[in-house]
C-alpha cells in the first residue's frame, strides 16, 4: 500500500473513532494551497491534529519508509512542548498501535 493510500485510511479511521473530540488534517508542508495551508516546518508529520485539546502529529511510513533525522528532531520538539508525536508504520494492527499512543 502506498503512503498516500495509508494516509487516507488513517484519516478516515481517526475521524470515525475520535470525532468530535479530535480534528485531523493533512500536513502540506512545502506546498500549501488555499484549502490546506502548510503547518510546521521541515520534519513536520504527515497528519496534524488536536485531540482533547492536545497537539498531535502522526508521521506515516510504509514498512520500508525511512524516518529522517529532521523528523526525529521534530518528535523531540513536539514532545518537549507537551504534544504527542507518533511514528506509524503501515502494518497489521496499526489501529491498536495508534490508539495506544493516543491514550498515553
Amino acid at each position: 500500500m502506498s503512503e498516500h493510500t495509508f494516509q487516507l485510511i488513517v484519516r478516515r479511521w481517526l475521524h470515525d473513532t475520535y470525532f468530535p473530540r479530535g480534528v485531523w488534517w493533512p500536513n502540506t508542508t512545502g506546498y500549501g494551497d488555499s484549502h490546506h495551508p502548510p503547518f510546521g516546518g521541515p520534519g513536520a508529520a504527515d497528519l496534524i491534529g488536536l485531540l482533547d485539546g492536545r497537539w498531535v502529529e502522526i508521521e506515516l511510513k510504509t514498512q520500508s519508509g525511512v524516518w529522517s533525522p529532521l523528523q526525529q528532531q521534530r518528535k523531540q520538539l513536539v514532545e518537549r512542548a507537551g504534544g504527542v508525536y507518533i511514528l506509524l508504520r503501515c502494518s497489521e494492527g496499526w489501529q491498536s498501535v495508534l490508539q495506544n499512543q493516543l491514550c498515553k
